[in-house]
């Protein structure tokens, strides 16, 4: 009886720790999004700017632009 109720305990505290310090992502939350994700380099880049930090390595050479390599759309292109 008494090592369920340490079990629980040291649950109990793993499950507080991640509601209250939620700054480690999930091991699925890392790296949701790649370049193929994206219908074009504006909505990755819009991404990109929704989190500099870019935990979805989004711009790979630290340029500040998502997916350099997408082919340019028909408006950026013009």
């Amino acid at each position: 009886m008494v090592g369920l109720v340490l079990v629980a305990g040291f649950v109990l505290r793993g499950t507080y720790e991640q509601i209250i310090y939620p700054s480690k992502p999930a091991v699925a939350q890392a790296d949701q999004y790649d370049c193929a994700s994206f219908g074009s380099q504006e909505s990755a880049q819009v991404e990109l700017d929704s989190d500099p930090s870019d935990p979805n390595n989004l711009d790979s050479d630290g340029n500040g632009r998502a997916c350099d390599n997408y082919p340019p759309t028909a408006q950026a292109a013009a």
